[in-house]
């Protein structure tokens, strides 16, 4: 009998214990994403399209492509930052039902870049993507535009059998426009004075140096001088000026009583002209 009692007071125990022990339950099964109320952005792929860790130049274009997915999609925000430095803001209205983004996008700031996109809807839900990549500096670029300044000249003229003779110094108000040619390689300089046709001049770059071809012209003083210059010009960029650097060659004659003198002029031509939009 107590052995029965026993065994009973043990299955009540037992049971009990079954009962107070409940199995853990399993890992809550998260909830699927739905693509129609949940919007998605992704980055298009291809050649030239902007991707993490990417190397672009600046003033060159790149292409940028979005894949927009979602229900009543409303607007796609590009940013773009160096660290806290704002760049640029895009806004972009989005089809509702999704669509795909593409935009062709030169920058000119320099450095590591962080370009930040957010897709939003009508109820506020968003879907966001960041790209990190850096522009490289390009030299070439930063020539082009349009210039204003002073170009001065010193020289010293020789006569055979007269000897040698400093020219007053020549200060010339001008105006020098840098096109720059496909590829980046080669420009092409035009200097503009207030007389004169302008100087149409081809050039190429050496590192930082834009060096451009020898340019000549003649000048005639009735009939009595007549005297081709040759100018050689460098162009280098100082903060946001064009620093001339240039030397000035001149062959000609003179007519001096019936006589035919030779003449020859050497010189330097300088420059620092400023920027203008």
């Amino acid at each position: 009998m107590k052995k029965l009692t026993f065994l009973i007071v043990t299955f009540l125990i037992g049971g009990m214990m079954f009962t107070g022990c409940k199995k853990d339950d399993p890992t809550p099964t998260p909830t699927p994403v739905d693509p129609e109320t949940n919007p998605t952005l992704t980055l298009k792929t291809g050649e030239n399209y902007l991707v993490e860790g990417m190397e672009v130049k600046a003033y060159e274009e790149f292409r940028m492509g979005f894949v927009c997915a979602g229900k009543d999609l409303q607007t796609l925000q590009i940013t773009f930052k160096k660290g806290e430095e704002l760049i640029d803001v895009i806004n972009k209205t989005c089809n509702p039902n999704g669509s795909e983004f593409e935009q062709l996008y030169t920058i000119v700031t320099t450095g590591d870049i962080t370009m930040t996109a957010v897709l939003t809807d009508a109820n506020d839900k968003t879907a966001s993507l960041t790209v990190n990549f850096k522009v490289l500096e390009n030299v070439p670029m930063l020539f082009a535009g349009s210039y204003e300044g002073f170009l001065i000249m010193d020289a010293v003229a020789s006569a055979q059998g007269m000897g040698e003779m400093p020219m007053p110094t020549d200060s010339v108000m001008s105006k020098i426009e840098i096109l720059i040619n496909e590829g980046g390689e080669t420009a092409v300089v035009t200097v503009t004075q207030p007389q004169g046709a302008p100087w149409v001049i081809n050039a190429t770059f050496d590192g930082e140096t834009l060096v451009c071809e020898p340019y000549s012209e003649s000048q005639t003083v009735g009939q009595v001088m007549t005297l081709t210059l040759t100018y050689t010009m460098k162009c280098t960029r100082v903060d946001n000026l064009l620093r001339i650097d240039g030397i000035v060659e001149g062959t000609g004659s003179a007519i001096q009583q019936g006589v035919e003198i030779p003449l020859s002029l050497t010189g330097t031509l300088i420059g620092d002209l400023e920027k203008v939009e």
